[in-house]
């Protein structure tokens, strides 16, 4: 974030968080991109038109657990590595 940035959100009086430029992202969304996609191309057949495309992801996509959202074993590394680097 630029310096500019950061002293106009100062200024407006919004909250900036100091954030470490080698910091891990757990962000999830791509590692459920990731097994949204692995999920779909496990069907057989494969969906064979764009609605059948879009029922079989709505369906995956429902299937995801909250386990797998939480991406515990992402936490744990991270927490194991003190903010370091993972395999992840």
């Amino acid at each position: 974030m630029s310096s500019y940035s950061v002293w106009w959100m100062s200024s407006h009086n919004i909250p900036v968080l100091d954030w470490v430029a080698q910091s891990p992202d757990l962000n999830p969304i791509e590692n459920l991109w990731n097994h949204l996609d692995y999920q779909v191309r496990k069907r057989k057949p494969l969906p064979k038109s764009k609605q059948e495309l879009i029922n079989v992801v709505q369906e995956e996509w429902r299937k995801i657990s909250l386990e797998t959202v939480l991406l515990p074993m992402r936490v744990k590394a991270v927490i194991k590595a003190k903010g370091g680097h993972t395999k992840y």
